[in-house]
């Protein structure tokens, strides 16, 4: 009764088999959560470039000026907009000529991704004089960018951007992500029942 004690090969075979599979699926485990983590990241970073040029738009569009059936505000294509402001003091506004009041201009520049802020120290005729000088690039990567103007006098701001929109064409992976910022703004001129003779 020789018995020897010990595992055979089909059960070392098996035992190797089975650990092989667990290590496989730990590493796809860690892959997809090493992925999901820098998928989240990128997202952060893309969001926290694009919501500060979002935030000055609000601030420029809800102190534009004018009257409630003129609130001071010219969308053209939805890719351009642009904001009648108060002027600085001690200039006072002559109601109801709004030629002399500064301008603010968003412009989306879908060849260079970019949004530009121009603007502009009055407007005679309704012919603004931009001055190229001051032509500002306030963000890149932007995908894409509509404004838009309900009857109410709410202004849409939809904003696309990624992390490399250079990308011909932009893929959607992990490393470039897409984000969409979208708010409403209500210009203050808009709550304003004024008349002027």
């Amino acid at each position: 009764m020789n018995k020897k004690a010990g595992f055979t090969l089909i059960e070392l075979l098996i035992t190797i088999g089975l650990i092989g599979m667990m290590i496989l699926a730990i590493t796809a485990i860690d892959v997809g959560a090493r992925r999901f983590v820098n998928t989240a990241n990128y997202e952060a970073q893309v969001q926290s470039e694009a919501s500060p040029v979002l935030e000055r738009m609000v601030k420029d569009i809800t102190l534009a000026y004018g009257q409630s059936d003129n609130s001071g505000i010219t969308i053209a294509g939805n890719s351009q907009i642009t904001i009648r402001q108060l002027p600085f003091l001690p200039v006072l506004p002559t109601y109801p000529d709004f030629d002399d009041d500064p301008r603010v201009r968003y412009t989306y520049n879908s060849s260079g991704l970019s949004i530009t802020r121009e603007t502009s120290s009055s407007c005679p005729g309704g012919v603004c004089s931009w001055n190229p000088a001051e032509v500002e690039v306030i963000a890149r990567n932007i995908e894409n960018v509509t404004f838009s103007q309900g009857t109410d006098g709410i202004v849409g701001i939809n904003m696309t951007a990624r992390r490399n929109a250079q990308a011909a064409p932009p893929p959607v992976t992990f490393e470039n992500p897409k984000v969409t910022l979208e708010t409403s703004v209500s210009p203050r001129s808009t709550s304003l029942n004024l008349t002027f003779p």
